[in-house]
């Protein structure tokens, strides 16, 4: 639990810091109403946010959906639609960078919003068939598609690299998803 989970720039998290804080986030999402395979879209740069609220998102039993600040508005506006997203996870730099149709909009740099909420592990009822990720490609006709990954998917494809490449408890390994 106090080995480096991440890091990223000048900052990292223990397993456990990162465990704690998105099991954190994992709650107020659930009271913000996300439940399993509820698609929460994060715009969000790289950074440790987007990781612990990434791993929120999965906690919770929703459905991540990433989508890049610097695409179109009205690329944003239709994934975001398309989803049915009642919430939106992002930063308050990018609120002017949103649609204006999102129904709730969670600013992770604004202090205060969940780190008052317990971090202990949550009891999520979920299945290996439920969504994990939608990811939107540009689509053959020019308008995006979302490609809906389930967990089971991911459980694989993780399997089949940890079987390849020999992992064991001092291997690193760094995960695309």
């Amino acid at each position: 639990p106090h080995n480096t989970a991440i890091v990223y720039e000048e900052t990292s998290l223990s397993y456990q810091a990162l465990n704690k804080r998105a099991n954190q986030l994992a709650r107020l999402l659930i009271k913000s109403g996300v439940k399993v395979e509820t698609m929460v879209p994060l715009c969000l740069d790289r950074s440790l946010e987007m990781i612990i609220a990434i791993l929120a998102v999965l906690k919770t039993g929703g459905a991540y959906v990433p989508i890049d600040p610097e695409l179109p508005i009205k690329r944003k506006e239709h994934i975001i639609k398309d989803t049915k997203a009642r919430l939106v996870l992002s930063y308050s730099a990018l609120v002017d960078e949103l649609p204006s149709r999102v129904m709730k909009l969670i600013c992770l740099d604004e202090p205060g919003h969940y780190n008052h909420l317990p971090d202990s592990n949550l009891n999520t009822e979920m299945t290996s068939r439920n969504l994990a990720y939608v990811i939107y490609t540009s689509g053959s006709t020019g308008a995006p598609k979302g490609v809906m990954v389930e967990h089971k998917s991911l459980n694989n494809l993780s399997q089949v690299q940890r079987s390849y490449f020999d992992y064991n408890t001092k291997t690193n390994s760094l995960q695309f998803m």
